[in-house]
């Protein structure tokens, strides 16, 4: 069929079993009297095309953030080390992010809602807050991925929240020292289980007054029993210094 392009263009009509002869015929009537009309073959795409982009299309289904957070646990439940990891996850965001932002829909989720949730607990419970926002970072970041939201992620550390929380030094809590007169009877009480292996490393790091880990690393190319000396490296001293340290004849008894 030739339209007034002049440019002789081809148009299906229809499966050869699903229309009969003369309906085709009806229809090709009915074209060439449109093309004579300047109506090109062109113009009945772009008429049907935009009468499919008119056509009402369903909305999106909008996602709230608790149906957000139990599929991101969902799908990354499998893939953590522990089941008490999930249980943790449900728990903090249960406790914490749902009260506040559960119902609402993960795109209307704005650094104040964040705030509100972290501000309370930010000092108080830093340990916990931090993995609240951690938590509602990663949760959110899924949503992004997936189309649910856009935009910058309102539960995002470093160029957001970092400005508008404090910054907080954990407080160090050191263990409280055994008085020296309680030193004897407790020593006894370890040796009369020497036959666990830890007992030995407990009683070995106490006679010999190094750190626990570089107790669990040592290996045996690190000791000389005939010169008394255990020769820790550099690579495992806290300091990056080697260390050597004298053993007594009781640190010398762990190895028989």
């Amino acid at each position: 069929m030739t339209d007034t392009s002049r440019k002789r263009r081809e148009l299906s009509l229809g499966a050869y079993d699903a229309v009969t002869l003369a309906q085709v015929r009806d229809t090709a009537r009915k074209m060439r009297g449109e093309v004579a009309q300047g109506k090109t073959l062109q113009s009945r795409r772009e008429v049907a095309a935009a009468a499919e982009a008119a056509r009402p299309k369903p909305a999106p289904k909008v996602r709230s953030f608790d149906e957000a957070s139990a599929a991101y646990i969902a799908a990354h439940r499998a893939g953590w080390k522990s089941a008490k990891l999930a249980e943790q996850w449900e728990n903090t965001l249960s406790a914490y992010a749902s009260p506040a932002i559960g119902h609402l829909p993960v795109a209307e989720i704005t650094t104040a809602h964040v705030l509100a949730i972290l501000s309370p607990i930010w000092s108080s419970k830093h340990e916990t807050a931090t993995r609240v926002r951690s938590r509602l970072e990663l949760v959110l970041d899924a949503e992004n991925a997936l189309g649910h939201r856009t935009g910058e992620n309102p539960a995002a550390r470093r160029g957001n929240l970092k400005t508008l929380l404090p910054k907080v030094v954990p407080e160090k809590k050191n263990h409280r020292a055994m008085p020296l007169t309680m030193h004897p009877a407790f020593m006894s009480r370890l040796r009369e289980t020497r036959s666990s292996l830890s007992a030995q490393a407990l009683e070995f790091t106490i006679l010999t007054a190094v750190r626990s880990g570089e107790v669990r690393g040592m290996t045996w190319g690190e000791v000389d029993l005939d010169a008394a000396l255990w020769s820790i490296p550099a690579g495992r001293m806290k300091a990056g210094d080697a260390h050597t340290v004298p053993l007594s004849a009781d640190a010398l008894a762990q190895f028989t």
